[in-house]
């Protein structure tokens, strides 16, 4: 199973689980997403920006991030019991995202969970829902953990807030965000997780005037807004500093 926990210094979250779970969440965001990833629609923005967890979920298990060894209770009592001998440790692939990024991804993933439940049989026992609900679940639970029970519970209601509310939503906002955030203290990142929830979710007056002057910038570049390259100002961190 997917487990996704706070990172040290509470820039983002850790997303690990062995090779089938990373495969399992992998799958079930590419179906679940489905035609709404497709050029030009409402939904184009949103669904590249979750497909970046895909992204990093594919770069985990050919190597390309990071690893470690969790124990499967293949102690050698069991395996004298078993009559068989194996290893004691399972590798679990391990992803970094961060907390603006995760915010916006969970929160537009019930968008993408209401548009596919309209097309299958049994929404209830669809087994791409279920694993992405199982994903939302996870990082919100991680997310409250850093909380008070009253943000906590704030928290939880803007996540599954009313569906849908990403159509046509620019993610170069989430980037900005991304790059203000990665600023702040480890303290400071924890006071901003319940207003950056609202931020994401409400289209405030913040988002409306990026909006606005993201926009005007691509009338005068005589292109699209989704064309558009955020610069957030942001540096890549190391491990530590997450």
């Amino acid at each position: 199973m997917i487990t996704v926990t706070p990172t040290p210094r509470r820039v983002g979250v850790l997303i690990y689980g062995d090779l089938e779970d990373l495969h399992s969440l992998d799958d079930a965001i590419g179906n679940v997403l489905g035609d709404e990833a497709s050029p030009g629609s409402e939904y184009e923005m949103p669904a590249l920006q979750i497909l970046a967890i895909s992204y990093e979920l594919r770069q985990a298990w050919l190597g390309q991030r990071q690893a470690t060894f969790v124990g499967n209770g293949m102690s050698p009592a069991v395996q004298q019991a078993l009559k068989k001998i194996g290893p004691a440790h399972n590798v679990y692939f391990q992803i970094r995202i961060a907390i603006p990024e995760i915010l916006f991804d969970v929160m537009a993933l019930g968008d993408f969970i209401e548009i596919h439940s309209r097309k299958a049989r049994l929404p209830a026992l669809d087994r791409d829902i279920l694993i992405v609900q199982l994903f939302q679940a996870e990082v919100t639970a991680a997310l409250q953990s850093l909380l008070f029970p009253a943000a906590a519970a704030r928290l939880a209601e803007l996540i599954y807030g009313t569906v849908p509310r990403f159509r046509n939503y620019y993610t170069h906002y989430v980037e900005m965000l991304n790059g203000r955030f990665m600023q702040l203290t480890p303290e400071k990142r924890v006071q901003q997780i319940l207003p950056l929830a609202r931020r994401i979710s409400e289209r405030g007056s913040d988002y409306l005037r990026f909006a606005r002057n993201l926009e005007e910038s691509a009338e005068e570049l005589d292109c699209l807004p989704e064309d558009l390259e955020t610069v957030s100002g942001s540096t890549a961190l190391s491990a530590e500093e997450w």
